[in-house]
């Protein structure tokens, strides 16, 4: 089933098939666009109103094909096929639209939602590029002006884990949620109800992320994916609650038009009561599907595929997996997915110590996130700043003491994994006793955890 052809006046770029313009002629693009949201037959034909061009365009032998070299063209093409979720095509529809516009406005709404796109689907780097662009072309350069380039900016600082306090994530809901948009398109106002439930998850409220998943419908006309897509983060924010059965009841019929999260928060509440194998099967229900995934969602999936084969005795999968997602983690800063994860990834890191070599930098960058415990796991980061007990931060080096120290490792045991001498490690015992201002291992380690530092 498709939608009919959708006449457009390459002048304008009328998207209005009821409007018949009683010209003498002119060219029309007439563009089929089906009900999955992807593009068919595009051609242009010479008629003197819209309805003609419709009729034309069907007795046409052989048509011309259609560049879409309209901005307004390629924007509105790109905001329907991103409420239906097909971010991949939209981003292309976007940057065709910015590539071919004229004026400043019609540059800035491509650029605005190509960012937008491209933040959700974990292209941060690229997001960040148009995002300034775009605010450049508005004349802001502090995304706060209420256009998609501050959720674009909103949703990198969360994947980077850069929104990082609570009371700074709960500003930044706040601000989602004050100046709603009168007449808002399908696309940017579901990626920002995402945003602002996901933030909330994040400022340790995910109660209050399912009450705004739950009732917050009438402010834009949802599309079936966006139905999908926002049940599966309900589902999610009930995860984080500790409420892994209702997470499961929400998602006993998988929604169609998004599968692929449904299916990973799935295996995610299977792992919590212990279900190996239901989690096993909802991993790869969703495996081919994955590729055209957001990045985030990808690396979780591996990471939770990485747990399951390390469960079954595994090691070698899980280890490849594992460093995989740090990898892809690492290209893009994502830290938040591989943080929600921490208090199983890392005694796995810390078995391969090739894998806390190669992914050395970013793991450290990990450390300096001071984690808002979501439910996922236990906080990560060092301590606040503001502890007057903590008068200087522990070194890498002496942080990996302090993780092996936590997990019962003797002075031998730990110069072994950190490929140093034992004196070595003894020294770095005493900075990390005076550090901490305690003066036995035990002390430390509880110290530690109170911190958040193992």
């Amino acid at each position: 089933m498709s939608i009919p052809p959708v006449p457009v006046d390459l002048d304008r770029a009328s998207l209005d098939p009821t409007q018949d313009r009683h010209d003498p002629g002119r060219d029309w693009a007439v563009l089929e666009i089906r009900a999955d949201g992807s593009l068919g037959r595009a051609e242009v034909v010479h008629s003197t109103g819209a309805m003609g061009a419709v009729r034309a365009s069907g007795a046409m032998a052989t048509p011309r094909p259609l560049p879409i070299r309209s901005a307004a063209l390629a924007a509105r093409v790109g905001l329907l096929q991103a409420s239906m979720g097909h971010l991949p095509e939209a981003a292309r529809s976007f940057h065709q639209g910015a590539r071919a516009a004229s004026a400043v406005p019609q540059r800035q709404t491509c650029l605005e939602q190509l960012a937008l796109v491209e933040a959700v689907q974990g292209d941060l780097r690229r997001a960040e590029v148009h995002a300034g662009l775009a605010a450049g072309a508005r004349g802001v350069t502090d995304g706060r002006d209420g256009s998609p380039v501050r959720v674009a900016r909103d949703w990198i600082r969360l994947e980077r884990a850069e929104v990082v306090r609570g009371a700074d994530l709960l500003d930044r809901e706040m601000l989602l949620a004050g100046d709603p948009d009168p007449d808002p398109e399908p696309w940017p106002a579901t990626a920002a109800l995402l945003l602002r439930a996901r933030l909330l998850v994040e400022a340790r409220r995910p109660d209050a992320a399912v009450r705004l998943l739950t009732t917050d419908g009438a402010g834009f006309a949802r599309t079936s994916w966006a139905t999908s897509v926002l049940m599966a983060a309900k589902a999610d924010a009930m995860l984080s609650a500790g409420e892994a059965h209702r997470a499961l009841s929400t998602l006993t019929a998988l929604p169609a038009g998004a599968a692929v999260e449904a299916g990973v928060t799935t295996a995610a509440a299977r792992l919590t009561i212990g279900d190996v194998r239901g989690a096993d099967a909802a991993v790869r229900q969703v495996t081919e599907a994955l590729d055209g995934a957001p990045l985030a969602l990808q690396i979780r999936a591996w990471l939770l595929e990485a747990r399951i084969a390390e469960d079954r005795g595994s090691t070698g999968r899980g280890r490849s997996l594992v460093d995989r997602a740090l990898r892809a983690a690492e290209w893009e800063g994502l830290r938040t997915p591989v943080r929600h994860e921490w208090h199983w990834v890392r005694p796995l890191v810390d078995r391969h110590p090739g894998l806390r070599r190669t992914h050395r930098d970013f793991l450290a960058s990990l450390r300096d996130v001071r984690s808002a415990s979501t439910g996922h796991g236990p906080p990560i980061g060092p301590p606040d700043p503001s502890d007057p007990v903590v008068g200087a931060h522990l070194t890498e080096r002496e942080a990996q003491v302090l993780d092996l120290l936590a997990q019962m490792y003797s002075t031998d045991e730990i110069a072994a994994a950190l490929y140093v001498s034992p004196n070595t490690v003894k020294t770095h015992l005493k900075g990390i006793f005076g550090k901490l201002c305690v003066n036995r291992r035990v002390d430390a380690v509880r110290r530690g955890r109170q911190l958040g530092l193992c």
